[in-house]
């Protein structure tokens, strides 16, 4: 391969072969911004036929094809700041046309560039990598008569996603993500809590920002970016066993599940703590994260609420269905008395009664 392509003139590119067991993140990503040449559909004979283009002048530069994501916008190496917090026409016309076209899952828009080289990114963040073309080109000619400098890329969190485009996600402005609604039950709600006997009110949050905290650790925020979340390995892990053995000790946490999350090109671990005290839920999340950067974890997804607090919150209920339960407490939990030495104090759950 490399004879070849040095007998053909190449001086620089990357040449991959692979086998089709070997074939990873990496190979899959290169696969989809390329243009293939050769494959099943493709005959010798077609190739060998196919016209010749004129050769480009001495000294000219070939433009380089079209990404389908359009990275051909920034470099490798290109930095991003935060877009404007309010909308322009430009990001006024994305967000009508998102929340129509299926697929969209979020948008996003931050700065690239310095000077007379900045311009304002908007990104479309794709359900399916297979429709990022499609969805880059129909936002591009949304706005193209809008004011700018500006451009328009697509990327879907289910591929490998190049580090460029995952500084630009991470450092976005977030304008608009589809609203993750619970269906109700064949019965209108929420069936009572076993033991409980109330309802809970299911109630949606303020969106929150991912926070970095003093010992290191990254608390990842789900905001609808996924719901590629499972209960992970059946075993616990040395580090959610960890987790699990310190909290169940902690004042006012009754349950703890955990699991995986994948998102942006990136795996990461879940906690989910139920409490019985509201307005302790900060103490808690930061003493999780203590555990994590002891374990020298440094990004993970760490939620915790209070089921007798006013409502729970769409994620958390979603996150509850998906995770995997390891510990839970034997107490009776009174939600009158929650958080409450009657509470603390109260008795072991009878043979047969089911966890609250």
């Amino acid at each position: 391969m490399v004879d070849l392509l040095e007998a053909a003139g190449a001086a620089r590119c990357c040449a991959e072969i692979v086998s089709s067991e070997d074939f990873g993140d990496v190979h899959r990503w290169l696969s989809d911004q390329s243009v293939p040449l050769l494959g099943p559909g493709t005959s010798v004979d077609a190739v060998a036929e196919a016209p010749e283009v004129d050769e480009p002048a001495p000294g000219a530069t070939e433009p380089a094809a079209p990404r389908p994501d359009a990275t051909e916008l920034f470099s490798a190496d290109a930095t991003f700041e935060p877009g404007p917090a309010e909308p322009g026409e430009a990001a006024d016309r994305l967000i009508a046309w998102a929340s129509e076209r299926a697929g969209v899952t979020g948008l996003v828009c931050a700065y690239s560039g310095d000077g007379a080289d900045r311009v304002l990114l908007y990104g479309v963040v794709a359900e399916r990598a297979d429709d990022v073309a499609d969805l880059r080109r129909e936002a591009a000619g949304l706005i193209a008569d809008t004011d700018g400098p500006h451009g328009v890329v697509a990327f879907s969190p289910t591929a490998k996603l190049p580090p460029a485009l995952l500084r630009l996600y991470r450092s976005a402005t977030r304008l608009w993500r589809p609203k993750v609604e619970r269906a109700p039950s064949a019965a209108g709600g929420l069936a009572p809590i076993p033991g409980i006997g109330k309802t809970p009110q299911i109630i949606t949050t303020e969106a929150r920002e991912d926070e970095t905290l003093d010992n290191g650790v990254t608390l990842v925020v789900l905001d609808g970016r996924t719901l590629d979340v499972d209960g992970g390995a059946e075993e616990a892990n040395d580090v959610e066993s960890d987790v699990v053995a310190r909290t169940q000790t902690r004042e006012h946490v009754i349950a703890v599940l955990s699991g995986t999350a994948r998102f942006g090109g990136e795996s990461l671990a879940v906690y989910l703590l139920m409490i019985d005290e509201p307005g302790t839920e900060p103490d808690v999340r930061a003493a999780v994260a203590d555990m994590l950067a002891e374990r020298a974890v440094t990004r993970a997804v760490v939620e915790v609420f209070c089921p007798f607090g006013g409502g729970i919150d769409t994620l958390h209920t979603l996150l509850a269905g998906r995770l995997r339960l390891r510990w839970k407490t034997g107490r009776i939990i009174d939600p009158d008395a929650a958080g409450t030495d009657a509470a603390a104090d109260g008795p072991e759950r009878p043979a047969g009664n089911p966890p609250c």
